[in-house]
């Protein structure tokens, strides 16, 4: 019974180990000036996940190259792209830059105009 216990335990190990040989490991940091950015949306090759009260998300994926888009209300969409191999860990920083707030009344018109308001 302990040779089939220590059997099974080397074979998940091998099993183990070969999966996380054949992914790649991708963590991403998403802040401001101000700090980490809670709830951004991270979209990575057609995947998407939010970040934690610390900015943060990871992602487990295959091999190659990995295109990155972030999203949050109020912010500018930033966006990266990067190449992992197999086994590989990444961290990647994102920098999201506030967008611009139209305040003055008088420039309502003329966006409506250019179709710029919902």
């Amino acid at each position: 019974m302990r040779r089939l216990i220590v059997g099974l335990f080397c074979l998940f190990t091998v099993a183990s180990a070969t999966a996380q040989e054949s992914t790649a490991q991708l963590r991403i940091e998403v802040r401001t000036e101000a700090g980490p950015v809670r709830d951004a949306e991270v979209v990575v090759n057609g995947t998407t996940q939010k970040t934690d009260a610390q900015g943060i998300t990871a992602f487990v994926i295959p091999p190659g190259r990995a295109d990155i888009v972030v999203v949050k209300d109020g912010f500018a969409a930033s966006s990266a792209s990067v190449d992992l191999a197999a086994g590989q860990r990444q961290t990647i920083a994102i920098d999201l830059n506030r967008t611009a707030a139209v305040e003055d009344s008088r420039l309502l018109p003329l966006m409506e105009v250019a179709g710029l308001t919902a």
